[in-house]
């Protein structure tokens, strides 16, 4: 339970954390009844996303569109990255530090301590760029 970010989700706590010593993010949730846990990125190159790299440091979580997303670190490339829960599950993709692009994006390490809030309904995430020593701001929208 490394650096651990939470949400309420339809009225129920969810927790993301990194798994340090095995490179993973991980999410826990209470149903009401028991605690569920799972890994959900980190440990595969799979459909939905999943990186097999060393994810899940420094998480940040909130609630967009009524659902939660997960901000977080890849250690392995540099990157900051984002989990989604979607209709049909949970979707990972690289958010920065992958390409340079014309909204803003860049092709440097970037990602370490992010922190999300919401505003308007819109996630706004905040996080470092190790590479010029820089505070990035980043949106949804």
């Amino acid at each position: 339970g490394y650096e651990t970010a939470a949400v309420l989700f339809n009225g129920r706590p969810h927790l993301f954390y990194s798994d340090f010593s095995n490179g993973d993010l991980r999410h826990a949730s209470w149903n009401g009844v028991a605690w569920g846990f799972a890994t959900l990125d980190g440990h595969q190159n799979g459909p939905n996303g999943q990186r097999d790299a060393s994810v899940g440091g420094d998480p940040s979580a909130v609630l967009s569109g009524g659902r939660p997303n997960v901000f977080y670190y890849d250690g392995s490339n540099h990157r900051l990255r984002r989990g989604n829960w979607t209709a049909t599950g949970w979707a990972f993709t690289d958010f920065d530090g992958h390409r340079n692009h014309a909204s803003g994006q860049v092709l440097r390490p970037t990602g370490w301590d992010s922190s999300v809030l919401s505003a308007s309904g819109l996630p706004h995430i905040f996080y470092f760029q190790q590479s010029d020593g820089y505070l990035r701001h980043a949106f949804l929208g």
